[in-house]
């Protein structure tokens, strides 16, 4: 299975990047990523106001984008996940940002 690392992240899309690979419809591949902040606030002391505004300047990380054979422009892709692991500690979902960081 072809695998895409979680390399050269984006926080937006663009039809001038160019795209980390191209699979074939209905392949089935595997693809990391960080979390939304580039993996900057994975700790509790990581909530400093300096790691706040960098991973401001970071946020929605997403690796891609990925080519698909024959697809274009005014083609829609379906995506089907069949699985997905978490292997970091997740802090935001179950505790408030700190007051910097809310909006």
């Amino acid at each position: 299975m072809r695998k895409f690392a979680a390399e050269n992240l984006k926080n937006v899309y663009s039809p001038y990047h160019e795209p980390l690979g191209t699979v074939d419809p209905g392949e089935v591949f595997q693809i990391d990523t960080e979390d939304g902040f580039a993996g900057g606030l994975r700790r509790p002391e990581d909530f400093t106001p300096e790691r706040l505004a960098w991973a401001e300047e970071r946020w929605c990380i997403a690796t891609g984008p990925i080519a698909v054979t024959g697809a274009t422009p005014d083609h829609a892709a379906a995506v089907k996940i069949h699985a997905m692991e978490i292997i970091t500690r997740r802090l935001c979902d179950h505790q408030p940002l700190p007051q910097p960081f809310r909006r």
